[in-house]
């Protein structure tokens, strides 16, 4: 017979490896696959089992927060090893947090040039959900407030008055002067939103600067106005985000690194 089971595999006399008979047994030879998950206790729920299990290999967890704008990730490898035992690094859990879909919607939603209407109905979807102020030049004037002024706004077009309105004054020309004018109420000129980046992670305060844009309507149909949102400090809020998730893993694994890990053959 010139075939020999050692090891898992079936080995040929020569001992070329013909086939792994792993499969057909009634239990694998070693532990390995991913858990993948967007909830960090129930990625720490998982390590901290697997860690208490007998048998358990000595693990290493790797933290990516390197691009906080688009992703954070953590995983801690099971089967790392030592230098003098090295693990084969295939069994692994994998966190990889959700950003918070009210930011990403408000984010998203007030990027774009709107009318009045079309401005205040996306905020008004926000109503409840979300913690948002409105200031007027640093003044809270209230979110709802704020959403009524914008829907009741008029331009007041060759007008010499000089309106509370912030950044929401433009001047067209020497001889014309556009402003735009709220009934009963003040216009925003900034809005806060109080939320996490990510699932999981502390709330910020994440202010959004009003932007207006002015265009005369076809056939002197008069002028219309666009509103905008633009967020203040975007890149300073992901990097907090980023230092606040690396301590939270820190706090609570050990064997934790900084970084990217990529296991050669």
């Amino acid at each position: 017979n010139d075939l020999e089971l050692q090891g898992g595999v079936v080995l040929h006399k020569d001992f070329e490896i013909v086939h792994p008979v792993e499969e057909l047994e009634a239990v694998r030879n070693r532990f390995r696959g991913k858990f993948h998950t967007q909830d960090i206790p129930s990625y720490f729920k998982y390590v901290k089992d697997r860690q208490s299990e007998t048998g358990s290999e000595l693990d290493r967890t790797f933290v990516n927060a390197e691009n906080a704008d688009r992703e954070l990730i953590a995983k801690t490898i099971l089967n790392f090893g030592e230098y003098s035992q090295p693990g084969h690094g295939d069994d692994q859990a994998i966190l990889s947090l959700r950003k918070d879909p009210i930011f990403e919607a408000f984010l998203d939603n007030t990027a774009g040039r709107l009318k009045a209407t079309d401005f205040a109905e996306v905020l008004e979807d926000f109503l409840g959900s979300v913690k948002v102020e409105a200031l007027n030049n640093g003044s809270e004037i209230g979110f709802t407030k704020a959403i009524q002024a914008i829907r009741n706004a008029k331009i007041d077009k060759n007008s010499s008055s000089t309106l509370n309105t912030g950044a929401l004054n433009y001047e067209a020309s020497d001889m014309e002067k556009i402003a735009i004018q709220a009934q009963e109420h003040t216009l925003p000129t900034e809005f806060v939103l109080d939320t996490p980046i990510y699932l999981g992670l502390d709330a910020q305060k994440v202010s959004f600067r009003v932007a207006t844009v002015f265009k005369e309507k076809e056939n002197n149909g008069g002028i219309e106005v666009f509103y905008q949102l633009k967020p203040i400090g975007l890149l300073s809020h992901y990097l907090e985000a980023a230092e606040d998730f690396r301590e939270k893993i820190s706090a609570v694994l050990d064997n934790v690194s900084i970084g990217q890990y990529v296991q050669c053959r």
